[in-house]
């Protein structure tokens, strides 16, 4: 009997397959035990940036791991026609592995397990956003006002639907809608047509200028993971630690880059990319202020 060709594929990189297996299981304990590592802000933002440069330099750049909605349209494509091809999705295995963990992590954490620690290019964006944090600049991680906020917030969904609505019916039309991410242009070192290089770089540059703009209000991909988020109360979802005076206390919601955290002091799963700042200030005696009413 003739071996699989996934099988194959699978044998011959069973080494880097081990090693990204072991980067997602890392960040599966971080969140496990995020609560401890949040009271220890210097040890996690070392474990944080770590993982951050493996996600981008070794997923991204060397095994391209770069999950798409064109993943996404072929399956829905190919199940129209009652077939899905889960042979082709085998044979890309850090593909495969990185559905397989937002299928679940996005149930147990909401969106940001995936989107903030494992996504190639939303670590590229993080890690760009933190060094660009260290320029004063007024032109550096610019706050929308809410009401445009709120708007651009649903662009994401309007792509997602226009592309899944697309592969139905003409997947080739689909496909096309799916360059409204900038993945293929990264995964291919910039190596495309020039419109496709200047659309990746003022779109990674507008992250820059306003935190992740393209995470937060155009990833299709994203606005997909985010819905278990939508759904949290029907599901298992584990959530972030919080205090009755948040409702009042604001020190978090600055601090929240992506403007996850509202005004009555609730976290928007959807939205939040799970950098634990927040829990970070939970735990912070100088900074939280149920814990300073404690130690008066």
């Amino acid at each position: 009997m003739e071996t699989a060709l996934w099988k194959i594929i699978w044998t011959q990189k069973i080494v880097h397959i081990v090693l990204f297996a072991a980067l997602i299981v890392a960040i599966a304990v971080v969140f496990l035990f995020r609560d401890r590592l949040s009271k220890r802000p210097l040890v996690f933002k070392v474990i944080r940036y770590g993982i951050l440069v493996v996600s981008f330099f070794y997923a991204g750049l060397y095994l391209k791991a770069q999950p798409t909605t064109t993943n996404i349209a072929i399956a829905i494509s190919a199940a129209k026609d009652g077939n899905f091809p889960m042979e082709l999705f085998l044979m890309e295995p850090f593909i495969f592995l990185s559905f397989a963990f937002i299928a679940i992590s996005a149930v147990i954490w909401g969106r940001g397990a995936y989107c903030g620690w494992l996504c190639p290019y939303g670590a590229m964006l993080e890690l760009l956003n933190s060094i660009a944090g260290k320029i004063k600049s007024p032109w550096i991680n610019l706050r929308v006002p809410q009401g445009a906020h709120r708007v651009l917030l649903k662009l994401k969904y309007i792509a997602l639907a226009a592309i899944v609505g697309l592969a139905w019916y003409n997947f080739m039309l689909s496909e096309f809608l799916t360059e409204v991410e900038p993945f293929k242009t990264f995964v291919l070192k910039l190596n495309r047509q020039w419109y496709f290089v200047a659309y990746f770089i003022v779109l990674t540059l507008l992250s820059v200028v306003v935190y992740r703009a393209f995470c937060r209000f155009l990833c299709p991909l994203g606005a997909a993971i985010s819905i278990p988020s939508i759904l949290k109360n029907f599901l298992p979802m584990s959530t972030l630690k919080r205090r009755a005076l948040c409702a009042s206390c604001k020190v978090c919601a600055k601090s929240c880059n992506s403007a996850a955290i509202s005004t009555t002091g609730d976290i928007n799963y959807a939205e939040c990319m799970q950098c634990l700042d927040c829990q970070m200030i939970y735990h912070d005696t100088h900074r939280c202020t149920g814990l300073l009413g404690k130690n008066k």
